[in-house]
């Protein structure tokens, strides 16, 4: 690729051709004369691009099983982090104080 300026379609092509290709990026960069910071630049612009399209802003309606079904809960993040709260008082206080900052 040359040294002018990429359009978000370019860098998208680019990056999907890096993750078909089986290899690390920089290797990558070396067999397609692509200057590295440039590769990771276009790397993290598709990823927040994928993260931003499957977020929605606001809440979700959940539903509360009697107590004797809640075993516990998992909240999954758009970036995919995953966090299992057991159904104790300190693990709901825990969450109740995450979701207040």
């Amino acid at each position: 690729m040359s040294n002018q300026r990429w359009s978000r379609e370019e860098g998208k092509n680019l990056v999907e051709q890096w993750q078909q290709s089986g290899l690390d990026k920089l290797t990558f960069c070396r067999e397609h004369g692509i200057t590295y910071s440039r590769f990771l630049y276009w790397n993290k612009q598709v990823s927040e691009s994928k993260i931003g399209n499957n977020v929605r802003p606001g809440f979700v309606a959940i539903t509360v099983e009697p107590e004797n079904a809640f075993k516990g809960i998992c909240l999954q993040g758009p970036n995919g982090l995953l966090l299992h709260v057991s159904n104790d008082l300190p693990s709901i206080q825990f969450v109740k104080a995450l979701l207040s900052c």
